[in-house]
Order: C-alpha cells, then structure tokens, then sequence
C-alpha cells in the first residue's frame, strides 16, 4: 500500500515518542488499519501504541526518506556561512540552500545536486558535479 506525503511525515512526527494523546491514538488506530490493514492490537501494555507507529516506520522506511530528502544537496567538504550561521551537508535546509542561491547564484558548483529554478534550466546530478577542490 502507498501511503500519501502527509501520511509519511505524520507517521515520522509520531516515531520515536512515548505516551499519546486520546485524538492520536485513534489516529494511530486509523492509520494501523489503513496502512497495515489490521487494527493495533488489542493488549494493557501502554508500548502498543508506540510499537504500531514503529511497525509503520519501518514498513515505509524508504517512502518516509523520499519524503523528507532535501532537494538542495551540499558537496562534502564545503562549509557554508550564510547569516551569521554555518552550515554543511548535514544541516542546511532546502530553504537555506535556496535563499543561499538566490543571493549568490554562481555558488551553485558548491552544490552535488540543486533543482531546476527557471525554465529551460535542469537540476545538476552527482555526476555532473566538479570534483571537490583540495
């Protein structure tokens, strides 16, 4: 079953916390029975909810992560000062990265992959990228 981007990001904003809310846990108990096809199971243990939410994650492990990938990649290597902050491929935001970009469009070689921003332009692959200056 596919699950929509929202569903994805829901899923992964419920990971990994302990002890629910009434509203989301009948959310997780809609969720089990769409997405798993089987409500959460029926025990005393306060871990059901949580474990439901789990089982979810790691059915749509791949999905979440396209979900949530940034479309901005910064080279390895390569530090960032933007605003009185640092950022390197770990930290930057597509935001960040955009508003980097529109500032200091000839930066974009500093980049593994940027999207397409104007017609007629294309996002650049990993394989197009300049190799990283030593």
């Amino acid at each position: 079953m596919e699950a929509d981007t929202g569903t994805l990001l829901r899923i992964r904003a419920l990971s990994g916390r302990q002890g629910y809310s009434a509203a989301e846990r009948a959310e997780i108990e809609d969720l089990s029975v769409r997405l798993l096809g089987r409500p959460v199971r029926d025990c005393p243990c306060p871990d059901r909810w949580g474990d439901a939410v789990t089982e979810m994650a790691i059915r749509f492990r791949s999905q979440i992560d396209m979900a949530t990938a940034n479309r901005y990649n910064l080279a390895n290597g390569v530090v960032l000062e933007y605003e009185g902050r640092y950022y390197t491929h770990v930290n930057i935001t597509d935001e960040v990265a955009q508003a980097y970009l529109e500032k200091y469009p000839n930066r974009a070689r500093l980049f593994t992959s940027v999207p397409a921003r104007t017609k007629g332009t294309r996002a650049r692959t990993k394989a197009e990228a300049p190799k990283a200056e030593q």
